[in-house]
């Protein structure tokens, strides 16, 4: 083995520790277009087996870090890949970091999530139901919010939560009785705090309609 893989072969060990037994790594040699090292072989290659990096269209040596891309094992099992291109000291290229992650035991977990947690995309909720339950529909919007920030109550910013206050309050959510409490109570606020962040944006719109 080449000097300048021997410093990452404890990397690929401790990743190859912690992600065991679903993924192998590998230390490839461009040099040689050889394995340098491997560790949980899942692909069936060992040290001294061609690499054939230039068969596969993911890898760039123009990049440092590419991935994850997908592969398919030769046993036909789905993968999720990483590789990073390791550099002498004049920034050649001399060597690629590989992480080949076998994803393909979790698809049945994933199937089985989905079916629990998923919801056909034509159902509706019935509105028999629903209509007259101003909660749900001010939890379904504040979720809905929520989803498209990618973010949570306890995580949103104060502008977000402003945001979204104002987005409640423009679509009446606040003309209930009861909802403003309600509402302070989900996010955590007084009163007080959720109309004064109310109030610019019901001020524009008397402005506006003042013709000011």
């Amino acid at each position: 083995m080449r000097k300048i893989f021997r410093n990452y072969v404890p990397i690929a060990d401790s990743l190859a520790a912690l992600l065991s037994p679903h993924a192998e790594v590998v230390l490839h040699d461009l040099e040689t277009d050889t394995v340098a090292y491997i560790v949980n072989p899942i692909s069936g290659r060992k040290v001294g087996d061609p690499s054939e990096t230039a068969m596969d269209e993911n890898i760039s040596l123009d990049l440092d870090v590419m991935g994850p891309y997908p592969k398919v094992s030769r046993d036909l099992h789905r993968m999720k890949s990483t590789t990073a291109v390791l550099r002498d000291e004049n920034g050649a290229a001399a060597g690629l970091f590989c992480v080949n992650l076998d994803v393909s035991r979790f698809d049945a977990a994933a199937e089985m999530l989905q079916s629990l947690i998923g919801i056909p995309e034509q159902a509706d909720q019935p509105s028999v139901l629903f209509e007259t339950d101003w909660r749900e529909q001010i939890n379904t919007r504040i979720y809905d919010f929520l989803r498209e920030r990618r973010t949570s109550l306890e995580a949103m910013t104060r502008d977000e939560r402003t945001e979204m206050i104002q987005a409640l309050d423009a679509n009446g959510a606040f003309s209930i009785r009861n909802s403003p409490t309600y509402v302070s109570q989900l996010l955590g606020i007084s009163r007080a705090t959720l109309y004064k962040a109310m109030r610019p944006a019901r001020d524009k719109s008397n402005d506006l309609g003042s013709g000011l």
